[in-house]
């Protein structure tokens, strides 16, 4: 503590945080960034040291507001389905008497989910008191399963490392008819039994996990003509009757197919069905084993199958829709659970579908989610939000809003694109790409939420409406050979060739930006241009 107050005193900004050197070395404590591009690092019980900013890879400042607990999603069924509302809980459980929360009645479902980090290294023992059921995962494994089980207590056992994030995940279900209950406890050789602590407990994003949901690809035709959308759907169930899943696509005669993995959380005899209007198959390991094809009415047709808990299982599944009605419904259901719509959580994205892990442009292939791309060639896939003078918003797949200053954006894709209407995405032009893929080359007049203005030689200034295009190239997109990526706590980032700290302000020199001024306590992290990690979108980092 003496040492982090002399800091602040003697140099410029101080605070707790992480450093990473390009030599592997990983140095926790308290973090000044000092004049020349250099860092002052003071671990506990070890003299400052100063680094230069070359021998970095990354630095991470503790955010001293960040949040304790467990997301808490509180769903009014008990199958997780009508989501009512979202709240981090720093106290995980709850003994009430009816009406529990608002918005729901007696049955409900509660799933929390986030991280939790231990003092020791050892064997801990989790144990629940519950009323009606629960389980509890760490780390994607199974710990406790009392989900169909008398009213009363369980306890498991898992290996934790001291000073690691585990992944935590717990569902609850109240079936109705008295009290709802559940508490929560850990104990281990070094630790007395308690209830897990706030402070041990870190929130993760609500609902929504990085790599969740399947791989849609959306095709002209019933048989996989020209493909022209792509995107990833967390759950099917869908109905298109009144309106084709993209304006890309003709109201009839269109087909899907989707990819990923199937992971059941319970070992058990599993019935898999497809209520669909019109065809639709199902494979699973390569094999088929719903053949619901033709063109027709609602039609349900269901197929077994044995799954391991946790195990990965590849999914295929394909539809086609002819004329009239348009749907689909992919359901499971086992022996002592009724049939459900199969959650996002039980999907996995394909492998080789970059969410997080964003391609730089010289990466960019034949199939390019929404997205946005700054003026150094880093790629993240996300969702176009909206647009202004300043900055424009984007909702990362993991859930989070995130904001790009706009002197930094080189392109906004707002849909998938594919085949030819990648060209200038690829080139180091300006212009527009419409939703029909047309690319139209040209100079940016103005930008906003709501139109585009393009200058051409040949159509002259020409106005677009911003959500009707697949993409706008602001700028040319200018890989540096070197520099760092500066993540504000507002989400806001800059990219920067060079920077200096002056009076607890962070001056950098950010390319078309020109000099940008950044307050140093609302810095989140610093990390360098040719760091891998760097084409990691920064809300998906646990803090």
């Amino acid at each position: 503590m003496a040492a982090a107050l002399l800091l602040a005193v003697l140099g410029n900004f101080a605070t707790a945080g992480t450093v990473v050197t390009n030599d592997g070395r990983t140095l926790t404590g308290t973090v000044e960034i000092g004049s020349k591009q250099t860092f002052l690092v003071t671990t506990p019980g070890q003299a400052p040291e100063r680094l230069a900013a070359a021998d970095i890879r990354d630095v991470r400042f503790e955010d001293a507001e960040a949040k304790h607990g467990l997301t808490g999603e509180y769903f009014a069924h008990l199958a997780f389905s009508d989501l009512q509302f979202v709240r981090v809980d720093r106290d995980v459980g709850f003994q009430l008497h009816q009406p529990a929360f608002p918005g729901l009645d007696e049955r409900f479902s509660v799933r929390w989910t986030g991280f939790i980090e231990p003092r020791y290294s050892e064997v801990y023992t989790l144990g629940i008191t519950v009323d009606d059921g629960a389980r509890v995962w760490i780390d994607g494994k199974l710990v406790i399963d009392h989900w169909a089980k008398p009213v009363g207590d369980d306890q498991g056992q898992v290996p934790l490392l001291a000073g690691r994030k585990h992944a935590l995940r717990i569902d609850y279900h109240n079936g109705g008819g008295g009290d709802a209950k559940f508490k929560i406890w850990w104990s281990s050789p070094q630790q007395n039994k308690e209830p897990l602590p706030a402070e041990r407990l870190y929130p993760a994003a609500p609902g929504k996990s990085a790599r969740e949901g399947l791989l849609g690809e959306y095709y002209t035709g019933e048989t996989f003509g020209e493909k022209v959308l792509t995107r990833v759907d967390r759950e099917l169930s869908f109905d298109w009757t009144s309106a084709p899943p993209d304006p890309m696509l003709p109201h009839d005669h269109y087909s899907v197919r989707w990819t990923g993995f199937l992971r059941a959380d319970v070992t058990d005899d599993y019935t898999l069905t497809t209520a669909s209007d019109d065809g639709s198959w199902v494979w699973l390991d390569d094999k088929q084993i719903i053949e619901n094809g033709g063109t027709h009415g609602v039609i349900e047709k269901s197929g077994k199958v044995r799954l391991e808990a946790g195990k990965l299982y590849p999914l295929r599944v394909e539809f086609f829709q002819s004329f009239a009605d348009s749907s689909i419904k992919f359901y499971w259901a086992r022996k002592d659970k009724p049939r459900e719509i199969i959650p996002a959580s039980n999907f996995v994205l394909p492998r080789d579908y970059r969410v997080l892990d964003g391609p730089t442009l010289r990466e960019l292939s034949s199939r390019t989610p929404p997205g946005v791309m700054t003026v150094d060639g880093n790629f993240q896939p996300s969702e176009f939000r909206s647009l202004d003078a300043a900055s424009a918003t984007f909702k990362a797949l993991d859930g989070k809003e995130f904001r790009v200053a706009r002197a930094q954006i080189a392109r906004i894709f707002t849909r998938e694109l594919c085949g030819r209407a990648l060209g200038l995405s690829s080139m180091r032009s300006t212009g527009v790409v419409t939703a029909a893929g047309e690319a139209v080359p040209g100079d940016i007049v103005t930008a906003d939420n709501n139109n585009v203005q393009l200058s051409t030689v040949v159509l002259g200034i020409t106005t677009y409406d911003l959500h009707s295009l697949a993409l706008v190239a602001l700028r040319p997109v200018r890989p540096p050979v070197e520099g760092f990526r500066i993540y504000m706590n507002d989400d806001i980032q800059y990219v920067t060739g060079t920077f200096e700290s002056r009076d607890g302000t962070l001056i950098c020199r950010a390319g078309a930006a020109g000099e940008v001024h950044l307050p140093q306590d609302k810095i989140a992290r610093i990390a360098r241009l040719d760091d891998a990690a760097l084409r990691t979108n920064p809300q998906a980092q646990a803090k």
